[in-house]
């Protein structure tokens, strides 16, 4: 996935979503997956991080809300691409893309340990 088209799909997106697109428009590291992976698998590991994340307290933005739309989600498969501002004092953002890369399904941002 390319930078301008992210940056697109989060365009318009409130709260963690338009952090992201902050993060990109101020030269994050853009790392991209050339593949998508099991939309359920992702969930279930992200619940599980999301909660190790809350009882450390390690700072994150959207990661419960990103959990609920994953499981929610309909889709089979999802693209996962990550947003790395942590050299800027930001976050380190997880991005899921539908299939057919037309609509980001969850966001969430996780700062440094």
């Amino acid at each position: 996935m390319e930078r301008d088209e992210l940056a697109a799909l989060l365009t318009g997106r409130e709260g963690v979503f338009a952090l992201a697109r902050s993060a990109l428009d101020s030269g994050a590291r853009l790392i991209g997956t050339d593949r998508p992976g099991v939309a359920e698998s992702y969930w279930r590991i992200f619940r599980r991080r999301e909660r190790h994340t809350h009882r450390t307290g390690q700072a994150s933005a959207g990661f419960a809300d990103a959990v609920a739309d994953l499981e929610a989600c309909p889709e089979r498969e999802l693209y996962l691409v990550f947003v790395d501002d942590r050299p800027a004092g930001g976050y380190w953002f997880s991005v899921f893309v539908t299939p057919d890369r037309s609509r980001v399904v969850a966001c969430f941002g996780v700062g440094k340990p």
